[in-house]
């Protein structure tokens, strides 16, 4: 192979690498939610959207990559409240760049590539954006804290964020920028206050149950009395109604006595009672004492007692006819005619 053929063969190949760089330099990928800014010649020409992009080499360069998605900036910011309170809030914001406006793919003069579009603002407007929207963002929250009291901030922290949105959209809208949302996650007052505010919440919860005791104490108080009023009522009434009971009975048996021609219907009655009354007694398998008369003549006396109420109880049935009581040796006088002597 000559020469001029040798040299032509790598002309060739140096052409086609040649070739090769610049296509991959002209060609570039912006991925999806960025925005490529391209310069040329170090003075803005467009914004390139997602996808292939073609550029010239040397003549544009991609000046920056700004992201379309939301992003968080959290920041601890410490303020005075209007009751001298130094307390700290924990602020998050969410933000991003305004893209309400068509990417256009090429320098068409439409509005994403004018100066005054919202990405162009919010590439060369700020230096350090972060550090830029934390300063709006401790303004806005330190204007907007101190009109208020410790326990207002914690009453109100929607409130106050909504409050620093708003003024926050304000601003950096002028710089390309939409706040999405701002978050008051936290409310760190200083310790000795929050030690504090936890003895005063826990007097309270104290004295909320102390209340509640004592009104459930009362509950069951006036409930028991209650209860036992209702108890001795009815035991009343049903001691009333035993009595009526008796008291009907025992009316309605001296009726019947009287009716048959029994004249000491009462004593009749009496030593029924009394009768029934022994009986009981003796029936009664726990009864260990019986009270009797303590004197001397109290045997005599018991006797004269049971023989008293025998002759009573006959009398009633009008077998015998009592004339007179005892003498002084216990002996009885009856009528002769009752076919019964009388012993001394």
């Amino acid at each position: 192979m000559s020469d001029s053929a040798i040299l032509g063969v790598v002309l060739a190949v140096v052409a086609l690498v040649i070739i090769v760089i610049i296509l991959a330099a002209s060609l570039y990928i912006v991925k999806t939610n960025q925005v490529a800014v391209i310069e040329r010649f170090g003075k803005f020409h467009r914004m390139a959207k997602a996808g292939i992009n073609v550029r010239i080499p040397i003549v544009d360069t991609i000046a920056n990559r700004m992201s379309l998605r939301i992003q968080q900036m959290d920041r601890v910011i410490s303020t005075i409240t209007n009751d001298k309170v130094t307390v700290d809030l924990d602020v998050s914001v969410q933000y991003r760049v305004a893209t309400s406006e068509r990417i256009p793919s090429r320098s068409d003069g439409s509005a994403d590539n004018r100066e005054d579009s919202n990405l162009y603002r919010a590439n060369y407007a700020l230096t350090d954006v972060d550090e830029q929207i934390a300063s709006y963002i401790f303004d806005a929250v330190r204007s907007t804290v101190p009109s208020k009291t410790l326990d207002d901030v914690f009453a109100e922290k929607d409130r106050i964020a909504s409050e620093v949105n708003e003024q926050l959209s304000t601003t950096m809208q002028e710089y390309g920028y939409e706040i999405v949302r701002t978050l008051v996650t936290g409310v760190r007052p200083d310790g000795e206050v929050e030690a504090a505010m936890n003895r005063i919440n826990a007097a309270e919860r104290m004295r909320d149950a102390a209340t509640a005791e004592a009104e459930a104490y009362k509950i069951g108080v006036i409930g028991k009395a209650q209860g036992d009023s209702e108890a001795k009522r009815l035991s009343g009434e049903g001691i009333a109604m035993q009595r009526r009971a008796i008291a009907e009975g025992l009316a309605e048996q001296r009726r019947v006595l009287q009716e048959a021609g029994v004249v000491n219907a009462e004593e009749v009655m009496l030593a029924n009672q009394y009768f029934d009354t022994m009986l009981g007694v003796a029936g009664a398998g726990n009864t260990t004492t019986v009270f009797l008369p303590g004197g001397a003549d109290g045997v005599g006396l018991i006797g004269e007692q049971i023989r008293t109420s025998i002759l009573t109880a006959k009398a009633a049935d009008g077998s015998v006819g009592v004339a007179g009581a005892a003498g002084p040796a216990g002996s009885i006088r009856t009528d002769s005619s009752a076919g019964i002597t009388p012993k001394h």
